[in-house]
């Protein structure tokens, strides 16, 4: 019976070890920018590949990108957008074992699904000549990571699902002709499904499904440096989401199993820079430089309700994100963009776990917006991301040694289609 105490134990570690990893990637904006994580909360800057986003305040979404753009929009406006991204995963040459320590018998080849829908919608208003005010409902956060019942990856994750919805009202203040600052206040609600296999003499599983709000704020100023060129700062906090999750089991050999747990996560902050110039009437350059504090996060802790905690090292690195783009303006009516980015994951080898397979990424984009008369616009905007080919070395461990494992290699990519409609109140 201790045995099988030791290897319960193991197998909940392991749990463990999948929920607070995955923690990571929706809990704030500054999780991991890619594969959970998302920008695209308008389909405004997908077209730039996330460029000029705090500096263009091109629409109502500025709300969000930087508050402090909202007096440059001349009506009221409302925003609404959806974005689909679709991830293609290929997990090869991979090998693993399972919780007993014996080979698992399975395609080494393994395509795990990652998809989302990203809605957003925004709303803008001007008080008065000097005070705008805005809100959003975005989702920064919501893709989902699945595993066949046969993949040789299941006993480190089967589904991974994350759901958000973060409500951000903001407001701004005109200072002068050049300056203007913001401020906004983000509350966001997190849902989780997170589950994986398990094997003690028969086939089991481990699920969790946990909630939680956490609350932050982001705060930017914007200046107009000359007619032609504007410049916008943005600083986005730290989170401190305190995770509830219920959790059922099947197939355990001990009745001394946890029902629940609960982890607090602080997030680190994030700081995004952007320019906005215009060469000609026709033709406009943007760009984003992004830094991410991920070196704040060096471990993570979780505890469960049978009086069993689990350290977890993270060890996060540091990240930038940099996006150069253009704008060419055909008409009164129609406008091109495009765009190129390369953003960096905080994930070291070593940490790498199935549920998020994620590496450094390049972007390409292309958008065109058209203004259908002056009260409505459409945005159609399409990115494809490059992912660097990265491994990973996953184990679970029984008294020291190693069982539970996972070793192989990823390739992935993704692609990106929104489409967005403007409504000006004038």
């Amino acid at each position: 019976m201790s045995s099988d105490v030791t290897l319960l134990d193991t197998a909940l570690d392991k749990a463990r070890y999948i929920a607070t990893g995955l923690l990571l990637c929706f809990t704030s904006q500054q999780a991991f920018a890619g594969s959970f994580q998302l920008h695209e909360q308008s389909v405004t800057y997908l077209g730039n590949a996330f460029s000029g986003t705090a500096s263009t305040a091109e629409d109502a979404s500025t709300g969000y990108y930087n508050p402090a753009g909202l007096p440059l929009l001349k009506n009221p406006q409302i925003v609404v957008s959806g974005i689909y991204y679709h991830g293609t995963i290929k997990l090869y040459n991979a090998h693993a074992t399972n919780n007993l320590g014996a080979n698992v018998a399975s395609n080494p080849t393994s395509w795990p699904v990652s998809s989302a829908l990203v809605p957003g919608v925004h709303l803008s208003a001007n008080i008065n000549k000097n005070w705008s005010v805005g809100i959003g409902v975005v989702a920064p956060f919501g893709l989902s990571t699945k595993y066949n019942s046969t993949s040789i990856a299941r006993y480190m994750a089967t589904k991974s699902e994350i759901q958000t919805i973060d409500i951000t009202p903001s407001v701004a203040y005109k200072i002068n002709c050049q300056w203007s600052v913001g401020a906004g206040f983000d509350a966001m609600h997190v849902k989780t499904v997170l589950d994986s296999d398990i094997f003690f003499g028969s086939e089991g599983y481990v699920k969790n499904n946990g909630h939680a709000w956490t609350y932050g704020y982001h705060l930017g100023v914007l200046f107009q440096a000359s007619k032609d060129t504007r410049m916008g700062l943005v600083y986005y906090s730290l989170f401190n989401p305190h995770i509830h999750a219920k959790v059922s089991t099947l197939g355990y050999p001990s009745a001394s199993k946890p029902t629940s747990s609960s982890s607090t996560v602080n997030l680190p902050d994030r700081i995004v820079y952007s320019i906005t110039h215009m060469y000609s009437d026709q033709w406009t350059g943007v760009g984003d430089v992004e830094w991410v504090h991920w070196s704040r996060l060096q471990s993570l802790t979780v505890n469960y309700n049978n009086n069993t905690a689990t350290y977890i090292p993270m060890f996060g690195k540091n990240t930038w994100r940099v996006s150069l783009g253009a704008n060419y303006k055909y008409s009164e009516c129609l406008l091109f963009k495009g765009g190129i980015a390369y953003d960096e994951s905080p994930i070291r080898t070593v940490y790498r776990i199935a549920p998020l397979p994620d590496s450094d990424r390049y972007w390409i984009a292309l958008g065109v917006k058209y203004k259908v008369y002056k009260q409505l616009s459409f945005d159609v905007a399409y990115a494809h991301l490059f992912f660097k080919k990265c491994s990973i070395q996953e184990t679970g461990t029984v008294n020291g040694v190693v069982r539970q494992t996972l070793y192989g290699n990823y390739k992935s990519s993704a692609d990106l289609v929104g489409i967005q409609l403007t409504w000006n109140f004038v």
